[in-house]
């Protein structure tokens, strides 16, 4: 017979003119000369812009679409009887599969198919989308394999060549008979058809399925692509329900710049006209809610600033509702990731937002533990005391501020408990980390060992007379040792340490401009050399006003963090770690770390508490730190300060809950 089949050999990528949902409706918009295809279809752009001017093209939204019926079941029923070994789609597989049209005129076209899925929406919907009432299965059909076809020679109409150029939906009965098809048009806000949610994450894991199974098809469309979309997919309804809230399924996107996004299909309409219409009150913001481990379809909510959390929630929410959220994690917002805001915080900002990027407000159910919330949650990290001997007190500070690190100590968990070490310092330090978490409180760590193959690798940091090294310089080896290992993880962690020696005025604002020097204004760990180990011992006075400089500096760290301008402010971005101070008269380290669960507070720790009143281990204010610092001559010799970025980025570590 004389029939040509346009199949695209397996493997082999076929050049497609693909339509994208949400490509169309720019290119309408602005007049383009398809509107005449769309039967009423055009979207006028004033639609489209909300009262502060922010557009809601994609990736802001895509849609909504009304659906039209189609005249092709029969060609698709017809190939399947005369080509029997082609086997129909099956609601089981989660590959895409191929689809021809047999249009009787010896030609047959292949289209992709998704996955087949149960036809979940409503008696009133399926007739708005013109859904056969014998439908029982659908799939969605991706634009079909022209391969330069000149469709004009088929005897085709609108609807027809509009299915196979943009791609629409085919409906199955039960025995996988073609019941009905339906092809795409771009609708008024308002429309009754296909209408989709506001863009949410698609977690990489999914992503990577869909890639697998062939599920994601290359956008060719210039109006996508210059938007930054590379690939998308169709995902069926609740086909990832743990992971994305897409009951009445959704188009995923991937892009050059940026996490993947999906669109999830609603049927309560997520943009309206009125909504793009309103014009918020001074004290008013746009917001939408996430609850975190539990996906569900954001939707846009008022808030009024001078309100507290409860009464905003009330409401949208009833009591069972609310009570089903949770906790306020914090508020962010998705174009800023680093963003983390308590509601008290955020209430005080004037920033209404808009639909386009409004605030997000994060929940956490009880009961329930999310990789984010982990994250967000307070940590305090179990310590442990060290003998000193041998003149090791310079280690065991060092030691400490690493450990109370968020930044390292997830870092190590994750990557460096498993380096298998290249020489003996990373050996030790290895040894030494695992021998702390796992010792019981009443136990006494040594470091000997430790420091003698620091004194036997690098002797030109120890003090000939005193025996005491200099704990910066030490960070600094350590952070060599790591550069130079063979593990491309320990090379990431040592990149992300920058070392600040303070060649002028130790205050803040002269060691910022040292950093933004070094362009290392985005590190995940700062440690700043502030005294010279050799140097003379500065008088009560002097190291009561260096220590004030840096408590005064943490306070204010804290204060402007979440602040939407805190990058433009100095170490606005950073948090304190630790203050390892330097006793010059009888050379001794102690420090001053972080007090995770309370980020006002710090742990004073000292391995020979004779040395300071018998106080080995104390909490107490920040504030307090420089008092205490002129009554006993601590001087502050190193600070150690870590990226809120990369805290709120880091993994779980090994660490108590409060």
């Amino acid at each position: 017979e004389n029939r040509r089949l346009f199949q695209p050999p397996l493997g082999v990528s076929v050049a497609m003119t693909r339509y994208v949902p949400g490509t169309l409706l720019p290119s309408v918009a602005r007049g383009g000369d398809q509107s005449a295809d769309w039967q009423g279809g055009k979207v006028l752009s004033e639609h489209w812009k909300t009262k502060d001017h922010a557009s809601l093209d994609f990736p802001a939204s895509v849609g909504p679409f009304g659906t039209q019926p189609v005249r092709l079941a029969d060609a698709f029923n017809l190939f399947y009887r005369h080509h029997t070994s082609f086997a129909k789609p099956h609601p089981d597989t989660k590959e895409i599969s191929m689809a021809g049209l047999d249009l009787g005129i010896g030609h047959i076209i292949f289209c992709p198919l998704s996955p087949l899925h149960p036809v979940t929406v409503s008696t009133e919907t399926r007739g708005t989308l013109h859904i056969p009432p014998q439908a029982a299965l659908f799939a969605f059909a991706y634009p079909a394999t022209l391969d330069g076809m000149d469709t004009s020679r088929l005897s085709l109409d609108e609807r027809q060549v509009s299915f196979l150029k943009y791609g629409g939906y085919l409906y199955f009965t039960d025995q996988r008979d073609v019941v009905g098809v339906t092809s795409l048009f771009p609708g008024r806000l308002g429309t009754k058809g296909l209408r989709f949610g506001r863009p949410q994450t698609l977690p990489d894991k999914i992503a990577g399925i869909l890639t697998k199974h062939g599920r994601f098809q290359k956008i060719t469309l210039d109006s996508l692509a210059h938007k930054g979309a590379t690939h998308f997919a169709w995902v069926r309804p609740e086909e990832f329900g743990d992971s994305i809230a897409c009951p009445h399924g959704c188009f995923a996107y991937t892009f050059a710049r940026g996490g993947p996004k999906y669109f999830p299909v609603v049927e309560k309409p997520v943009f309206t006209q009125g909504m793009l219409e309103t014009t918020l009150a001074d004290t008013e913001a746009w917001v939408v809610i996430r609850v975190l481990c539990r996906p569900t379809i954001e939707r846009f909510i008022i808030f009024d600033r001078t309100k507290p959390l409860e009464s905003n929630l009330r409401k949208e929410y009833n009591s069972s509702a609310k009570a089903a959220l949770g906790y306020l994690v914090s508020v962010g917002r998705d174009s800023d990731p680093d963003l983390s805001l308590s509601y008290k915080r955020w209430s005080g900002l004037a920033d209404k937002a808009s639909v386009v990027d409004p605030w997000v407000l994060m929940f956490e159910p009880d009961g329930v533990s999310s990789p984010a919330a982990k994250r967000s949650q307070i940590m305090t990290f179990p310590h442990h005391e060290f003998e000193n001997r041998s003149e090791t007190c310079w280690l065991s500070c060092l030691f400490q501020s690493l450990w109370h690190s968020v930044v390292f100590h997830a870092a190590f968990d994750h990557y460096l408990a498993q380096l298998e070490p290249e020489n003996r310092l990373l050996t030790e330090l290895l040894s030494t980390w695992g021998d702390y978490q796992d010792a019981s409180e009443a136990t006494l760590l040594k470091l000997s060992h430790f420091a003698e193959v620091f004194r036997s690798q690098h002797s030109q940091i120890f003090d000939g007379t005193s025996g005491c090294c200099d704990a910066s310089e030490a960070l600094a080896i350590i952070q060599e040792q790591l550069s130079a290992s063979s593990s491309a993880a320990a090379q990431e962690i040592a990149a992300g340490i920058c070392f600040v020696p303070c060649t002028g005025a130790a205050r803040p604002d002269s060691i910022w401009e040292q950093v933004k020097e070094l362009k290392r204004t985005r590190a995940n760990l700062l440690a700043i050399d502030l005294l010279d180990f050799g140097s003379v011992q500065p008088s009560q006075t002097e190291i009561q006003q260096l220590a004030q400089v840096w408590a005064d500096a943490q306070q204010k760290m804290d204060a402007q963090s979440g602040r939407l301008d805190a990058d433009a402010r100095p170490f606005g971005g950073y948090r304190m770690v630790a203050i390892v101070c330097f006793k010059f008269s009888c050379p001794h380290y102690v420090i001053f770390c972080r007090r995770q669960e309370n980020p006002h507070a710090c742990i004073f720790f000292n391995d020979v508490p004779h040395m300071t009143d018998n106080i080995g281990k104390l909490e107490l204010p920040w504030s307090d730190v420089p008092s205490m610092c002129r009554q006993y001559s601590l001087a502050p010799k190193l600070v150690l300060l870590e990226s809120l970025s990369a805290v709120k980025n880091a993994g779980p570590c090994t660490c108590k809950r409060p």
